[in-house]
């Protein structure tokens, strides 16, 4: 079964992460400058099945990041654009 990530602004100042995972686990939701540079981190449960996870962006300036969803057996990745 595949894994699966989309993320997409849901408003002006609110990151939605979408993701599937075969098995339910532990996870980090991380989100990344272009810098490579650690900007926010959810640890979430990832239940078997679809997701949907929010993070707080509105102390972010606009730009390309990169989300990473990383647990044991997901190890998932897409890039966002933030507009303010």
């Amino acid at each position: 079964s595949q894994t699966y990530i989309q993320a997409y602004m849901s408003g002006s100042s609110t990151l939605t992460v979408k993701v599937y995972s075969p098995v339910p686990e532990l996870a980090d939701v991380l989100l990344f400058d272009m810098n490579g540079r650690q900007v926010a981190r959810r640890n979430v449960f990832l239940a078997q099945g679809f997701m949907t996870f929010e993070l707080p962006v509105m102390m972010r300036a606009s730009g390309m990041y990169i989300v990473k969803v990383i647990g044991n057996s997901v190890n998932l990745k897409s890039n966002i654009v933030i507009l303010k």
